[in-house]
């Protein structure tokens, strides 16, 4: 992925302290420290005027955007990855905590299932310029082909491949043949002339008998603030 010419300013904007899902603090491993261009060493939050809330994280070459039940308030603003990072080691060390925590323009918070605060970690909010993120993803439309695949294969195939090519060359070809049920290829030829094709078998069906007909989920047409 590459970064994006057009950007928008994110102010802070913030009524209260948002409750933010545990599992949204792992968007940090997307940000970039070392960014000069763009604001990517955080977290960007928003919440749409419909009080839909939105996480984004990009590293320039990769993007995740994650999404959760409104709880009423609002925060726009990048909160540090660096106090999500600090957030996270606390809950590996301790065990999660609660499935919630909470998050401020300034603060990452954990807190217990009473909603006592067990721990708080402070960096100063991201100023700056934040890719218009959602121009990255692809109008909503029917989709040729979706299969589901196991992550954890597909993430140990790429290891091998790194593994065999090494970590500087790392550029693969990933490519879903519609002709051959739908498993995904990743390909890999090194300027020595050693070549490497591995095959991650999918499923056209979940666990639970479901087809995947697309993308479960794409903020495209999300709503936002101007």
């Amino acid at each position: 992925m590459t970064k994006p010419g057009e950007c928008e300013t994110v102010g802070v904007v913030a009524d209260d302290k948002l409750r933010v899902p545990i599992a949204v603090f792992q968007a940090y491993r997307f940000c970039d420290d070392e960014s000069c261009r763009y604001a990517l060493g955080g977290i960007n939050f928003e919440t749409d005027p419909d009080g839909q809330h939105y996480a984004v994280a990009t590293d320039g070459r990769r993007l995740i955007a994650l999404t959760w039940k409104p709880t009423g308030t609002s925060l726009n603003a990048i909160v540090s990855g660096r106090a999500f990072e600090s957030a996270c080691r606390e809950i590996e060390s301790q065990g999660r905590i609660a499935e919630y925590g909470e998050v401020s323009a300034t603060s990452v918070a954990i807190t217990d299932n009473s909603g006592s605060r067990r721990a708080e970690f402070h960096e100063p909010a991201v100023e700056g310029r934040f890719p218009k993120w959602r121009d990255l993803f692809p109008e909503a439309k029917p989709y040729d082909l979706s299969v589901f695949i196991d992550a954890r294969y597909l993430r140990d195939a790429l290891d091998a491949l790194l593994a065999v090519f090494g970590k500087d060359d790392r550029a693969v070809t990933l490519t879903v043949p519609h002709d051959h049920r739908g498993n995904v290829l990743l390909s890999k030829q090194a300027e020595n002339g050693a070549r490497a094709c591995v095959v991650v078998i999918s499923t056209m069906a979940n666990s639970d008998g479901s087809k995947a007909t697309g993308p479960e989920w794409m903020p495209k047409d999300a709503k936002h603030n101007e």
